[in-house]
């Protein structure tokens, strides 16, 4: 459960890993099992508006249909979220950017031969942009 309401999707930022997280429904209160919740996750939803994680306690076991979605045991999380602000498109396009170009290799699967700077910046809306990562 999340104690605020996001407007899906939604991308995720967190200095534990390279990737840009997108999720697309309440899948953001789920992992493996055994699997850690990130601790220092910021999110930004289609609206621009910007949160980070202050806390997620663990609930326990997901339900079996959660488990037979993702094939594999799953926990779940109650996740307190706290609104930091709005983001603009173009700030949201050059964080993107940025992350890309420290790390090219993670997402080369998604590159299509355009360039990212020319395809990142031909979105028009924060959802449209996001799913693009998903």
């Amino acid at each position: 459960m999340i104690n605020v309401t996001l407007h899906y999707p939604v991308m995720g930022f967190t200095t534990e890993d390279s990737h840009m997280h997108v999720y697309t429904s309440d899948e953001l209160c789920y992992t493996s099992k055994g699997q850690k919740f990130y601790k220092d996750l910021e999110l930004i939803d289609s609206d621009g508006i910007v949160y980070v994680l202050i806390g997620s306690k663990l609930k326990g076991r997901a339900s079996f249909s959660k488990c037979i979605q993702y094939l594999q045991p799953i926990q779940e999380f109650d996740i307190t979220l706290d609104k930091r602000g709005q983001i603009t498109l173009d700030e949201l396009k050059n964080k993107i950017l940025s992350r890309v170009s420290k790390h090219p290799k993670i997402f080369a699967p998604l590159y299509d031969g355009t360039p990212w700077k020319e395809r990142i910046g031909g979105f028009d809306s924060f959802e449209n942009l996001i799913r693009l990562f998903k």
